[in-house]
């Protein structure tokens, strides 16, 4: 079982998230994007856009782009604890490692003003809201036991065809 340390100080970077892309990587040997396409994306039909780096990699710190449709499906999945139109999509053990908590709120300093504790880059609020933040401070917000999903998109390109409703 997983247990959490008692660390004497946590803060969040970008450094962990892109080495979180390259492990995954080596161990799967497959790369993510391709993996979570035939996984996820074409499975829930999300559309979305994969920043690469300079050499080519996925960027994984703001990498990952798609609009309200795609976080909600999403959203939407996790609350069917991977199911998708009753289709098993992802191991709901997947889903309980994504709000298992890893980092106890008293060890996120300013981070835990909320008694949040934190997972696999997401937020668990009492085991009762749970809430992804992203770039620009776009959020996935899912509260399982009123089956609310909110979503918070700052920037979109609208002009783009990546981006326009299905």
């Amino acid at each position: 079982s997983l247990k959490t340390k008692n660390f004497k100080k946590w803060d969040y970077n970008n450094t962990a998230i892109q080495i979180l892309v390259t492990l995954f990587e080596l161990i799967a040997k497959e790369n993510i994007e391709k993996y979570l396409k035939r996984k996820i994306f074409r499975p829930l039909r999300i559309r979305y856009k994969w920043i690469k780096d300079i050499y080519n990699n996925n960027f994984g710190p703001f990498g990952f782009q798609t609009n309200v449709n795609g976080l909600h499906k999403i959203g939407q999945l996790i609350l069917n604890r991977g199911y998708w139109k009753n289709i098993k999509v992802l191991d709901s053990r997947y889903i309980d490692l994504l709000f298992f908590q890893f980092i106890n709120y008293k060890d996120l300093g300013r981070y835990g003003i909320n008694k949040e504790n934190y997972g696999l880059m997401w937020y668990n609020i009492e085991n009762k809201l749970f809430l992804a933040s992203g770039y620009l401070g776009n959020k996935l917000i899912i509260k399982p036991e009123k089956n609310i999903i909110c979503i918070r998109l700052i920037y979109q390109d609208w002009e783009s065809k990546l981006f326009r409703d299905q």
